[in-house]
């Protein structure tokens, strides 16, 4: 995206990262999540579709990641909520043990971690989001970083390296009416 704008294309930016998550392999995964766990009902029946789909070389949505290669520290907060959700009045308990149920598969038969889509698709079908939706919420999510890198961008025209040291404010707590679900 940063190369479509430094190239002054950046009235396009929007439009090309669109393009890129409807033809790339980034966009729908937890969609895909979600149609894969609404045919599923009981552990059993996890583990038997789950087999036949690894015997076969299948692809399993919400499953590894190209730069956590030993886990994704955003499913860790994906799956406490979706567990948080399940436990609620008119949560899905099953839906959430089902998840877990293939999540420890995963990591036994194939050494490989569930990523944030994995529980982000559960916890959204428990607060109601349809299953169509979940990609244009992602978008939603995304869209003002990718106008503020058009306005980074656009105010030096160089190419930045970002660097992994955090140089912001110190970690703060949230505030507890925000901690409760």
């Amino acid at each position: 995206d940063r190369l479509r704008v430094y190239s002054f294309s950046s009235h396009f930016l929007l439009t090309a990262s669109l393009s890129w998550l409807v033809w790339s392999n980034r966009t729908g995964a937890n969609e895909a999540v979600m149609q894969f766990l609404e045919g599923i009902s009981s552990k059993s029946e996890a583990t038997s579709i789950l087999k036949e789909k690894l015997s076969k070389k299948e692809l399993i949505m919400g499953f590894g990641h190209r730069i956590y290669k030993n886990g994704d520290p955003r499913n860790a907060i994906f799956k406490e909520l979706s567990h948080q959700l399940s436990s609620r009045p008119g949560g899905k308990p099953e839906l959430y043990s089902i998840s877990a149920h293939i999540e420890q598969m995963m990591e036994d038969e194939k050494r490989m971690y569930a990523n944030a889509d994995f529980y982000a698709a559960s916890a959204y079908h428990q607060v109601g989001i349809p299953t169509y939706l979940f990609t244009p919420l992602f978008v939603v999510a995304r869209t003002s970083g990718w106008i503020a890198h058009i306005i980074e961008q656009r105010s030096s025209n160089k190419i930045i390296r970002p660097s992994s040291a955090y140089t912001g404010p110190a970690e703060r707590a949230l505030p507890s009416h925000y901690a409760k679900l």
